[in-house]
Formats: structure tokens, C-alpha cells, sequence
């Protein structure tokens, strides 16, 4: 989420964000319009969260759900 935005208020939304979100699929069924709301602080939020669950499907359908480690 960082791109075009400041450390701390990509800090700031990831808390609120994350204290509701735990998963990918979690994060997919929040949806892009309330995902929105979570980052709209941060610059280029429209495109961010497009991306955000984008990366959360990849995650789902490719890594079961894991972040790979490499």
C-alpha cells in the first residue's frame, strides 16, 4: 500500500485494516467498496484496493492462502 503514500498513514489505515482482516478470503469478502473505506486515506486508494484483492485471489487460488516465502 505504500506507493504514493506516506509510512504512517499506510500505517495508520493497515491497523484498522488488519484489526478487521485476517485472511485473503477474509479480505475478499470485505469487497472493494468497503476496502475502500479501510484505506481512502492513502493516495491512489481506488487503484490500491483493485490490487489488494487481486493480490488476495492470487494468494487464495495459487498459495493456499500463505504468503510464499520466496
Amino acid at each position: 500500500m505504500s506507493a504514493q503514500a506516506t509510512d504512517v498513514s499506510v500505517n495508520k489505515a493497515a491497523k484498522k485494516l488488519f484489526n478487521f482482516v485476517k485472511t485473503p478470503e477474509e479480505m475478499i469478502e470485505l469487497g472493494e467498496k468497503k476496502l475502500k473505506k479501510y484505506i481512502k486515506s492513502i493516495g491512489l486508494f481506488n487503484l490500491k484496493a483493485k490490487n489488494i484483492l487481486k493480490l488476495s485471489k492470487i494468494l487464495c487460488k495459487n498459495y493456499k492462502s500463505k504468503i510464499p516465502k520466496n
